[in-house]
């Protein structure tokens, strides 16, 4: 995991080992090899693989991509300096050596993105909790969170796509009143699917949290689950929006 954030530093910013996309198969290639010749007394399974796998895609790679995301859209630090009306000038001499990138668009969209996402959750608890009479397995057959409902998704939906669309309209994004709604629609059902995907983690395991760092609230797994399926789609959507909006990106595969 931590050398898929290392490699995630360099694709960002073209830095030499910016080999992010080589690390997954490696990856899987060493732990097949590693599981294959480890002497045991029970025999390997192809569980075994997936499960060791999908910890490292699930945590390592999905997360990585906010570290990709932080990067995209180099804003001059000029613009920086006008908005908060200080002159380069000024600046203490240690600022001065910061490259131009250390202002980005993406890490506007993270920062935003983020509260977008945490309103969904506190939207789809207030909802779900005052409002919820149809149960979501009804609907979609999803039966691994019994207690979430359709009620409370929208309202999810609602209170995100609120906190999304004025994001949107204060960073420029084309059609934001359109944008900003898809945007906050996009984050929501992937924050759900989020969740539920660790709810189907816990119910394979047989587990009730996912550890005791947060007692209370489920786990530490279980705070960060509506931010690990949404980084990867949230970071080529912004990526195709800087096109429209003038912001340099670097020329990533």
């Amino acid at each position: 995991t931590l050398t898929m954030y290392v490699t995630a530093c360099g694709t960002a910013y073209g830095l030499p080992f910016a080999y992010t996309d080589c690390v997954l198969p490696v990856t899987y290639i060493l732990i097949v090899g590693f599981l294959l010749t480890k002497k045991r007394t029970e025999k390997m399974t192809i569980a075994d693989v997936q499960t060791t796998f999908m910890g490292i895609f699930y945590v390592g790679y999905l997360s990585s991509f906010w570290i990709r995301l932080r990067a995209l859209g180099v804003i001059p630090p000029s613009e920086i300096m006008d908005i908060l009306g200080v002159s380069q000038l000024n600046l203490p001499p240690f600022l001065m050596q910061f490259t131009p990138d250390i202002f980005t668009q993406g890490a506007v969209v993270t920062w935003w993105t983020m509260i977008s996402i945490a309103s969904s959750d506190v939207g789809a608890y207030f909802a779900g909790k005052n409002f919820g009479k149809t149960k979501l397995s009804e609907w979609t057959g999803i039966t691994v969170s019994p207690n979430k409902t359709v009620e409370g998704f929208f309202g999810g939906v609602l209170l995100c796509s609120l906190f999304a669309t004025t994001g949107a309209r204060l960073m420029n994004w084309p059609l934001w009143w359109i944008s900003g709604p898809f945007y906050a629609f996009m984050i929501s059902s992937l924050g759900l699917l989020g969740d539920l995907t660790v709810s189907l983690f816990k119910r394979d395991a047989g587990l009730k949290d996912t550890g005791n760092l947060l007692p209370g609230h489920g786990g530490l797994l279980d705070r960060i689950d509506s931010y690990m399926l949404t980084a990867a789609p949230v970071y080529y959507f912004v990526k195709l929006l800087s096109k429209f909006q003038g912001y340099p990106t670097p020329g990533w595969p």
